[in-house]
């Protein structure tokens, strides 16, 4: 209830700053001749308006999306304040720094609360445009034109041209690794976007519960033609675009309100890797579109009713507005109906969204909390048969089903359905749940006796939890499982880690704990279990070890990668270096090797024994190809500083591509025993397993082959 609470009281602030915002957007220049009565109107009537607007009940009523709420309060203030400074420039500086100061905390706070504010400085510069120079957009085609005729001007424009280029390059290449775990590509999200962004305007316009979901199911729009509505909403999205800048100067309002939506869209509805449609990415844009939707309908009436006196028109308008938001406030309590349980919401957005697995999954698990578990099974399955790699939740309603079972007191069949779904896990599947999971199945494979096949689950839990860090805070219930598990094994004297030893042996169950989560590199788990027998000699070698390995990883880590020359240089050869790293990730520009080789020979000049200068060269030799004059570099560096980790790390890259498996392997050895918290340890390790079979296939000795047609003539012999 105290969250609900919160929620709703966020919104009230936020509509009151919606309020405040559009009242100084009205006391503008551009607005001065409009009458104070008029702008108090406009203002309140959009802020009523979109306050009460259903597409809002996603960020207010689901409480997770307080975020969205609070980027909301803390964006429109800041731009409040930042036209509040700016209306007193002119005459109480001041007060004008006071106000900017205010919009400078109001922005941080958005930021923190999401981090598509950062549209927060192009809607400042828009508001300045619209509001207080649009000569400045007027004038700007010719002023480009005139800076292009000059030298100067063309060389800066070229320059932020290429900044610009860089920046967009870099965030291409950052975006394009998170569609690996998408079921869709950059340019398929782009092109279904474009109809998404459609379907959120008409949402925000025509409000309708039936257009919201908690869920929704999008059709990916494979090219410009599959569906066809993607190039009609294409066309219609530029249109607009194009209709608001032509707008801005002549209807500030409109041209404004329909660039305040698309642009706080840019972040969640272009490249960024993230899910389709979400309804509370609706809740800060939604203020622009319906501003100018507003000030659209507004004019249009005001020229139908140049019969009516002042006193009338307002009446009109006050009493249109007050039916408009009645019924604005019906619709939205309707869809607060569907929030009023969870099975409720999630029941909805299964009927909306059929065919996405996670609106079943997250129904069954509602249905679990409720005791209806037979229909939770049902709905957990039916999750399952639509999941797809990269699209499904078979690990949430794998758990479903599982503690479905155990509900209904048949832990057996719960221990057989969970094996049989760990057993057709997809090939590509969300793994942030597999550790609950596994932990369930841990819990039942020792209470029916199967020990060895519950200490495995506990192990791959916390394997999962290593690649995902967030999830390191559910890390005790795994240990206490873990230690439940030794107290039943240490009666029964039984082999759970498969070593041919009984477990623990002679070995009191925390002290063996402690050496068995070493091994595995789980070095906080380790800690703890050693903390509980400080006294075994076992335990004390095992912190001894933790407290080697920490203090390499701290050296390694701190003389790891390039980024302090580019970022803290503190000679003219650490610039260079820096710039020739730097030149090197930018390798979309095949005229950087060269400048950037020149960089670095100037920097081996000035310090002849930094191994970073010829590692950085081989780098660039791998990448152009010259595989053995990057093994030299590589092995320069390492003899110039033997415990240098990325060093080592680099010769093994650069001798497999050479073929020289047994050279790689021992490389990357080595670097695991200098680093052994490498982050990327286990990519590694995988690497070196395939290495080792790759060694083992080459020195078995080959089966001699006889040629086919002297097997046929030998047989025809008598």
């Amino acid at each position: 209830m105290a969250y609900h609470v919160t929620n709703n009281v966020i919104h009230v602030l936020c509509w009151l700053t919606c309020l405040w915002m559009l009242w100084c957007l009205m006391s503008t220049p551009r607005l001065a001749i409009v009458e104070r009565e008029g702008k108090f109107f406009v203002a309140a009537a959009v802020a009523a308006l979109w306050a009460l607007n259903p597409v809002q009940t996603g960020a207010v009523t689901y409480l997770v999306q307080r975020m969205a709420s609070l980027q909301a309060l803390f964006f429109m203030a800041a731009v409040a304040a930042y036209v509040e400074g700016r209306l007193r420039l002119d005459h109480r500086r001041a007060r004008a720094v006071l106000w900017w100061a205010m919009a400078a905390l109001f922005s941080l706070g958005a930021l923190l609360s999401k981090e598509n504010s950062a549209m927060l400085p192009v809607v400042v510069a828009l508001v300045e445009v619209a509001f207080f120079r649009p000569e400045w957009w007027q004038k700007f085609p010719a002023r480009l034109w005139q800076g292009l005729r000059k030298p100067w001007g063309l060389l800066g424009i070229l320059f932020i041209g290429a900044i610009l280029f860089f920046v967009a390059h870099s965030l291409l290449d950052y975006c394009a690794k998170g569609y690996a775990i998408r079921h869709f590509t950059m340019k398929e999200r782009v092109l279904t976007e474009a109809r998404v962004v459609m379907r959120y305007l008409f949402a925000i316009l025509v409000p309708h519960p039936g257009a919201l979901s908690l869920e929704h199911d999008v059709e990916l729009s494979r090219s410009f033609f599959t569906p066809p509505t993607t190039a009609l909403s294409i066309a219609t999205i530029g249109g607009l675009l194009t209709w608001a800048v032509w707008a801005l100067p002549r209807q500030p309002l409109i041209g404004f309100g329909i660039l305040w939506f698309f642009l706080n869209l840019v972040i969640e509805s272009t490249v960024v890797p993230l899910e389709l449609m979400f309804d509370h990415r609706m809740y800060l844009p939604s203020v622009g579109l319906i501003l100018a939707a507003f000030e659209a309908l507004r004019r249009l009436c005001s020229k139908c009713g140049l019969r009516w006196t002042v006193q009338e028109r307002r009446k009109m308008a006050w009493s249109a507005v007050a039916v408009v938001c009645s019924v604005l406030t019906l619709i939205t309590f309707i869809r607060n109906e569907d929030w009023e349980s969870a099975i409720n919401i999630n029941a909805d957005a299964v009927r909306k969204a059929p065919h996405h697995p996670r609106a079943h999954a997250n129904l069954a698990y509602a249905l679990n909390r409720s005791g209806r578990y037979a229909e939770a099974i049902e709905a957990a399955r039916r999750a399952v048969e639509l999941g797809r790699d990269h699209f499904e939740e078979h690990i949430v309603a794998s758990t479903a089903i599982v503690l479905a079972y155990v509900h209904l007191g048949d832990e057996a069949k719960a221990l057989e359905e969970g094996e049989r779904l760990l057993a057709m896990t997809p090939k590509a599947f969300d793994a942030s749940a597999l550790p609950n999971f596994l932990f369930i199945m841990a819990e039942l494979q020792r209470k029916a006796g199967k020990y060895g096949e519950a200490f495995s689950s506990l192990q791959r839990a916390l394997e999962v939890m290593a690649e995902f860090p967030r999830l390191r805070t559910d890390a005790a219930m795994i240990y206490s499982s873990m230690h439940r598990l030794l107290r039943d094994v240490a009666e029964r004297q039984v082999d759970i880690d498969g070593d041919g030893m009984v477990d623990p042996g002679d070995i009191e169950p925390a002290a063996w704990l402690a050496r068995k989560l070493y091994e595995m590199r789980d070095w906080d788990g380790a800690q703890i279990f050693a903390g509980l027998d400080p006294s075994s000699p076992v335990a004390q070698e095992v912190q001894r070890r933790i407290a080697l390995a920490e203090d390499r990883n701290r050296t390694q880590a701190a003389r790891w990668g390039y980024r302090k020359y580019l970022w803290r240089p503190t000679a003219f050869a650490d610039m260079a270096t820096g710039l020739a790293y730097w030149l090197q990730k930018q390798n979309f520009f095949k005229g950087f090797e060269t400048i950037g080789l020149k960089l670095l020979h100037v920097a081996a000049m000035c310090r002849p024994y930094n191994p970073d200068v010829p590692l950085l060269q081989g780098w660039y030799a791998f990448e152009a190809g010259r595989v053995q004059e990057a093994v030299a570099k590589a092995r320069q560096a390492v003899e110039m500083d033997p415990m240098s980790a990325k060093a080592w790390i680099a010769l093994g890259f650069f001798e497999q591509k050479a073929g020289n498996l047994e050279n790689s392997l021992a490389a990357f050895q080595q670097t695991l025993e200098l680093y052994p918290g490498y982050p990327k340890r286990q990519v590694l390790e995988h690497l070196m397993a395939q290495l080792r079979t790759q060694i083992m296939a080459i020195s078995l000795p080959k089966a001699p082959v006889r040629h086919a047609a002297l097997e046929v003539n030998m047989g025809a012999r008598p």
